[in-house]
């Protein structure tokens, strides 16, 4: 999706590759503002169900997903 993001041109630097999910937690957590949305898409087997869950609760992801 990143690559699709960059080579469409209008994404400029809104698209973002990172690592991990705590990588991108962390990421989240220090660009997000109040009224912002996120979608978070990726099979199952991924594991991001959790990164949204973390997200919301506000926990550290703490190795269970990945």
């Amino acid at each position: 999706m990143h690559h699709g993001a960059v080579m469409e041109g209008s994404w400029g630097s809104e698209s973002i590759m990172v690592a991990d999910a705590d990588t991108a937690l962390a990421l989240l957590r220090s660009e997000l503002a109040p009224g912002d949305v996120v979608l978070i898409k990726a099979s199952n087997a991924v594991g991001l169900g959790a990164l949204a869950e973390h997200l919301i609760d506000d926990s550290p992801i703490a190795g269970d997903v990945g």
